[in-house]
């Protein structure tokens, strides 16, 4: 049998959490390095790159679908990197390297950027200085995020729909800041790492938390901020490095975040980011963003194909369209109205993984490919659905 020619192949990776230099290394007064993706993912990524993208005549387009770059997971008594600061790090020299041949007429093959939670703040003209050629998805607006539309797929982040990681929906009446709440948690979660070692990060301290608090009442983001800021061995009165972002003065201490942010809820709830209530905001953390993209790009959208990203959580699924709405489609290989894809990691606590789409030469199936990137540099097919088109 002739193997089928595929047209407009896709690659979708997300979720590389690179940092600065500091990560690597243990800090004056900590007792371990706090990275996310260690060297050996760093430099694997950088061989996945050359590859499986540059040196693979069908592939088209690289998607990069949020959180390449990460100044949240920082020690709180650090001031976080710029973008720019990782971007140079020296262990991050080869893959930034590839990204600037991809980028470049020199490789056919179209570089997208989606911005995610972790790069949230980051100005497109850095990217686009950095890597000439780069196509960064979104306006500039930082309450804008982003999204890659082409040939009926949509992709983003995620992170917009979760009350934790989405942009301050409100930055004018809250002192002009964007960043989230989960900026702290974050912090917290690195300050923790950097202290007592280990992979575990915020977000399982948080999901405990979440399971455990009442997720009504007035003081429930201050109450939160407060548990998880003493779970991660801070003081209410702890002093978190701030080098003037956002703009926030050189510091401020855990008590003033979480007076700052404690209204957060009533601030969510009276704009309604994409038309979300908080609560449906803080229970996206708990079940994931297949709802959101059922609800945003399958419904209320023209995509019959989503990919994101932000929950670290490799998915590939069909669904198909009900009385009711959306259900989870059966895991068999027959073709389903719409497929739900989460690109995964890089990061050292789960395996590497990719989404790869294309269209056969007919043009009747779109397909779409989960797979894993193992550590000797092969990768390994784990699901593969396919929607059809006529």
């Amino acid at each position: 049998m002739a193997k089928m020619k595929k047209i407009a192949n896709r690659v979708f990776i997300s979720d590389i959490h690179l940092m600065d230099g500091r990560s690597m290394e243990t800090q004056p007064g900590y007792n371990h390095p706090y990275f996310w993706t260690s060297q050996d993912r760093i430099d694997l990524l950088a061989k996945f790159l050359q590859e499986q993208v540059i040196e693979k005549e069908e592939v088209k387009e690289l998607i990069i679908v949020g959180d390449l770059l990460d100044h949240w997971v920082c020690p709180v008594n650090l001031v976080p990197p710029s973008f720019q600061e990782i971007i140079d790090a020296e262990q991050n020299i080869e893959v930034m390297t590839k990204l600037r041949e991809i980028a470049s007429p020199n490789v056919d093959v179209d570089l997208y950027y989606v911005p995610g939670n972790h790069d949230l703040s980051i100005d497109k003209t850095i990217m686009e200085t950095n890597f000439p050629g780069i196509r960064v998805c979104g306006d500039g607006d930082k309450k804008n995020v982003g999204v890659y539309r082409a040939d009926g797929i949509a992709s983003e982040h995620g992170s917009q729909y979760n009350f934790f990681k989405a942009p301050n929906p409100d930055p004018e009446h809250h002192d002009g800041h964007i960043l989230p709440v989960g900026f702290f948690l974050s912090r917290f979660g690195a300050e923790k790492k950097a202290r007592e070692g280990g992979t575990p990060d915020f977000w399982d301290i948080l999901h405990f938390f979440l399971q455990e608090m009442e997720l009504s009442g007035p003081e429930f983001v201050k109450d939160l901020l407060l548990a998880v800021g003493q779970e991660c061995g801070l003081s209410d009165d702890a002093v978190i490095q701030m080098g003037g972002q956002d703009n926030f003065g050189d510091s401020i201490t855990l008590m003033e975040v979480a007076e700052l942010y404690k209204a957060t809820i009533d601030r969510w709830n009276r704009v309604k980011p994409n038309g979300l209530s908080a609560f449906e905001g803080i229970t996206t953390e708990l079940f994931g963003l297949r709802g959101s993209a059922c609800r945003f790009h399958f419904l209320l959208g023209d995509a019959r194909i989503a990919v994101f990203g932000d929950t670290h959580d490799d998915i590939l699924l069909g669904m198909n369209r009900g009385q009711s709405g959306m259900v989870c489609h059966t895991f068999d290989q027959n073709g389903a109205d719409y497929l739900y894809a989460n690109s995964g990691t890089w990061t050292d606590k789960y395996e590497c993984s990719f989404v790869e789409t294309w269209r056969n030469s007919r043009g009747s199936r779109h397909y779409v490919k989960l797979y894993g990137y193992k550590e000797n540099g092969k990768r390994k097919q784990r699901k593969r659905r396919y929607i059809n088109l006529v």
